[in-house]
């Protein structure tokens, strides 16, 4: 029975020791960029035996940048099951629910709640009083906490707002990566100072924004790679606020604001869940001038004898829905193409993965365009081989529908309930452009084809006026005031409130 029971465990030790090396192997894949291969190391781990939290949290995490994005939720949820306690975790699955289709608007809160409960709440130890100086109408110190001050397209959002403030606003920036560029000289030349944190765990951090006397907090990356929501549970400002870097909210009580519009959040909604009182903006997020934007051309349909449907977005967003949708009005535009661009395209696998479908529904593989990485001029040169902008559901675009309503380029989107399903929508409201925000997939794939077939010297006319009309639209003009009207309001709210609490102990 000894030698039985040695031989047993001898044949575990080996095992065990196999599973580990490929555990290792799975992190040097990732390390390496090589995803693909870390996700077949990982799953050798997990054959083998290895079933704690970390295995599959690299799991999902891998899966997460080739865009498998239901297997990256499958093994973010067996992480969280296994007791992970790492927030990232929990923010990485919170982030992959906001792009998946079958999420409700409840589920994403609750969601939010299930990471405050995990992460948050246990922080209330750490509050204590703020001495913020309580002066209504002094010029206040507004503290800025983003991984992308940088070539990001966060901050295409949020530096409009953040380089521009009137005298009475001071901007503080803490970047939480160690991560420049030229875009990062932009923000350390027109805010008050730049603070670089990325050493600075959230305790250390905390300790600092005190320190600088910071009255505003704004989060600019909430659940993201860089988001440092931990930090905002430790109430180191008076007052805090997310918004720009992030769609939906934080779903945190911490949270003094989410700034949004009327589109992306109407009124109505805002009682369905929404933790963060709703500060309302002309405009979900700015828009100011494209350093590398090129002219806007003729409608390339009436020059080229052809039309051509483009979408710029990020994969993770191309559902397979998305996919069979767009495949079905190719279809029923034959003469039309596609023009697909995202480094996600260099890839064989999606490449092949996008004809596919494409091919299931009749569609000739050469009326399909791959473009991968460019520079940003390359980038938005682009824009003049596109006709209309398809749009992906239910995470609509976001900076991506910007770009390509400043070069004349509308997106055709489908709205849905939660905010990132609305962010097109929000821009084609605020523009003036209704007719190309539909309410169903058959109303989606309709409008589409009636544009490509019937409406070419309409969407010439939009194409000619439409960077204009953005120049002179809310998105851009009067917004860092709105901004502003905010940010003071709360203040003497603050102010109010001390007073009061200071009468109350007399």
């Amino acid at each position: 029975m000894m030698v039985v029971a040695q031989r047993v465990s001898a044949t575990g030790r080996i095992k065990l020791e196999a599973a580990l090396q490929a555990e290792r192997r799975a992190a040097d894949a990732y390390n390496a960029d090589h995803f693909e291969d870390a996700i077949a190391h990982f799953l050798d781990a997990h054959r083998l035996g290895l079933d704690h939290a970390m295995v599959h949290a690299g799991l999902g995490t891998a899966y997460m940048h080739v865009g498998q994005r239901r297997q990256a939720i499958a093994a973010f949820q067996r992480a969280m099951r296994r007791g992970s306690q790492d927030p990232k975790v929990l923010n990485n699955l919170i982030f992959l629910l906001d792009h998946e289709p079958g999420t409700t608007l409840e589920a994403a809160l609750d969601a939010r709640t299930t990471w405050w409960r995990a992460f948050g709440a246990p922080l209330r130890s750490t509050w204590r009083p703020h001495r913020n100086d309580a002066d209504p109408e002094r010029p206040l110190r507004i503290g800025y906490v983003s991984g992308d001050f940088r070539r990001h397209s966060a901050s295409q959002c949020f530096g409009p707002v953040v380089t521009r403030h009137s005298d009475g606003y001071q901007a503080v920036c803490y970047h939480t990566t160690d991560v420049e560029d030229d875009f990062t000289a932009i923000f350390t030349a027109s805010t008050t100072s730049f603070h670089r944190v990325h050493a600075l765990d959230d305790e250390a951090l905390a300790a600092q924004i005190r320190a600088d006397r910071i009255d505003i907090l704004v989060d600019l990356s909430a659940f993201s790679a860089a988001g440092r929501l931990p930090l905002f549970c430790r109430r180191p400002a008076p007052i805090q606020v997310t918004g720009w870097g992030y769609a939906t909210g934080t779903g945190l009580p911490v949270m003094d604001g989410l700034f949004a519009d009327e589109v992306a959040i109407p009124r109505g909604f805002a009682a369905r869940g929404y933790t963060e009182p709703i500060l309302y903006l002309p405009s979900i997020v700015p828009m100011t001038k494209l350093p590398e934007s090129t002219p806007v051309g003729d409608l390339p349909a009436l020059t080229r004898g052809v039309f051509t449907f483009g979408s710029f977005n990020r994969w993770l967003k191309i559902t397979p829905t998305v996919l069979e949708t767009w495949a079905k009005i190719l279809a029923a535009t034959p003469e039309s193409r596609l023009l697909l661009k995202e480094v996600a395209y260099e890839r064989p696998a999606v490449r092949a993965e996008v004809l596919a479908v494409m091919d299931r529904r009749g569609v000739d593989p050469l009326r399909v365009t791959f473009r991968g990485m460019t520079d940003q001029r390359t980038h938005l040169e682009a824009y003049q081989d596109v006709d209309l902008a398809l749009d992906p559901f239910p995470h609509t675009g976001g900076v991506t529908a910007l770009e390509g309503l400043w070069h004349g380029v509308p997106p055709l989107t489908l709205m849905g309930e939660r905010v990132p399903e609305r962010l097109s929508a929000s821009f084609c409201s605020t523009l003036g452009l209704r007719a190309f925000v539909t309410s169903t997939r058959e109303d989606y794939m309709r409008t589409a084809v009636q544009l490509a077939t019937e409406c070419q010297p309409q969407l010439a006319q939009i194409r000619a006026m439409l960077r204009d009309r953005m120049a002179a639209s809310p998105l851009c003009v009067g917004y860092v005031q709105a901004v502003e009207r905010h940010y003071r309001d709360l203040w003497r709210g603050w102010c109010r409130r001390r007073v009061v609490s200071r009468v109350s102990t007399l």
